[in-house]
């Protein structure tokens, strides 16, 4: 598994891996979000290289989940803040990060987590938030709604978490495969 963050750039255009990633990096309507999904991308990009292998074509699942065509190759992206970060892996994994210091407000709380995530997170939302959006990447369900189907501490993932400092933040990463 290969684990990597860097900042965001304001790198434009798309890496080539396919058609599709450039129609979906094209509807991206804020600068803010196009600069974090292309270093991102070109973050995969590059590490992909370095690792030696050939990056594929990029194709989008049916509830948007990125993977590549014909290529056994596993990867997620994420992006918070200034911040950007990918994993690859040989198996189904999912990544978040997001910065320490964001404020959620009291109502997602109550509406996210389960009664045992808030028992066992107490007031660590971040940690709570970040496993239930590395788990809904790896199974390519997204964040729809609010995900109280879904109960980080009960359930079979598997989760490798850090916290990393970079300019004047804290931000979390976690990634979950099952």
């Amino acid at each position: 598994m290969v684990v990597r963050w860097n900042p965001i750039t304001k790198e434009i255009g798309c890496p080539p891996m396919g058609d599709e990633l450039k129609r979906h990096i094209k509807e991206y309507k804020s600068n803010v979000s196009l600069s974090a999904s292309c270093s991102a991308w070109w973050l995969l990009y590059r590490t992909i290289l370095d690792i030696g292998e050939q990056p594929g074509e990029v194709v989008f699942g049916k509830y948007g989940k990125p993977y590549f065509r014909n290529k056994n190759i596993y990867f997620s992206i994420s992006h918070s803040k200034d911040i950007c970060a990918i994993v690859i892996s040989e198996i189904p994994v999912g990544i978040d990060i997001e910065c320490c210091e964001r404020k959620y407000n009291r109502r997602l709380y109550e509406k996210t987590l389960t009664e045992s995530e808030k028992h066992y997170y107490k007031d660590d939302f971040i940690r709570a938030w970040c496993r239930k959006e590395s788990v809904m990447k790896l199974t390519g369900e997204g964040l729809v709604g609010y995900p109280l189907h879904l109960d980080t501490v009960n359930d079979d993932f598997n989760y490798v978490e850090k916290i990393i400092q970079y300019g004047q933040h804290q931000y979390r990463i976690t990634v979950a495969t099952k």
